[in-house]
């Protein structure tokens, strides 16, 4: 594997597929290349994309609190956090909740459906919260051709 290979796999873009006799096609260097280069990672060769990665992994490694989070709404969210700082929730409804890491953990009771933003120590974190399963739709009765 290649640095940009590499670089690739971090940010999610996927290094091939099946076909649809399930042979596994494998992407190009090229392609996986510009791909990166058109969401603006620098990749122009392996050196700059081994110092993207580096950066981005450093990156990663001192956040607090990971970029999203998925919760059930109606329920109480529970997030380990290594920071006796202040938090701050901005709902998406537009109310905003604060309170402080104890324990080690962030704790937000009865969190309300939608999407939402923590903030803690100068990061984000975006937090989804969804029902556990959609209500199925109600019966209709129709013709239909």
């Amino acid at each position: 594997m290649s640095m940009v290979h590499d670089l690739g796999a971090f940010v999610g873009l996927q290094p091939g597929y099946h076909d649809q006799t399930g042979v596994w096609r494998e992407a190009p260097y090229e392609a996986i290349q510009a791909a990166l280069q058109a969401e603006g990672f620098a990749a122009a060769d392996e050196a700059e994309a081994a110092e993207t990665l580096r950066a981005l992994r450093a990156t990663a490694e001192a956040r607090v609190l990971p970029e999203w989070v998925v919760a059930e709404a109606g329920a109480d969210l529970r997030l380990g956090a290594n920071s006796e700082a202040g938090w701050v929730l901005d709902l998406e409804g537009g109310a905003v909740l604060e309170g402080s890491v104890e324990g080690g953990a962030i704790v937000v009771q009865n969190l309300p459906l939608g999407r939402h933003r923590l903030r803690l120590q100068g990061g984000v974190t975006w937090v989804l919260a969804a029902p556990r399963c959609l209500e199925p739709p109600s019966r209709g009765w129709g013709v239909t051709l």
